[in-house]
Parts: C-alpha cells; structure tokens; sequence
C-alpha cells in the first residue's frame, strides 16, 4: 500500500512501523521505499508467483 503514498507520508508510515519492529525485525513490501533510519532499504528481493501470468517481487526492509 506505500506505492499509493507521497514520500513525506511514505516516512511517517515507515517510522510508526519501525516503532513496532523489534531491532533486526523484518517489514515486507511488494514495493522498494526510500531508505530513512531507523529501517535500511534492502535491494534484495523474492519473486512470488500468484498464478501462472502474475507474479510480484517481495522487498524486505531491516530495522537497525
């Protein structure tokens, strides 16, 4: 759902997310979000087949 929001509210939704991850707790995004501390932008990725024609990636974003 963060590809629908602006970046100043993309940072305030990563930050209230990162206040319920624990340290080195994982939040996962069918989207890559601009790096802010305290989450660290990943570039690695997973691709999820839904069916045979639709498939995403799955961005995973690590808290410091």
């Amino acid at each position: 759902m963060l590809v629908y929001y602006d970046v100043f509210e993309q940072e305030l939704a990563l930050a209230n997310i990162a206040a319920m991850l624990r340290h080195r707790g994982l939040f996962l995004s069918n989207a890559p979000v601009p790096p802010m501390p305290p989450m660290k932008r990943s570039d690695r990725y997973s691709t999820v087949s839904y069916s045979e024609w639709l498939r995403d990636h799955l961005f995973w974003h690590e808290r410091e």
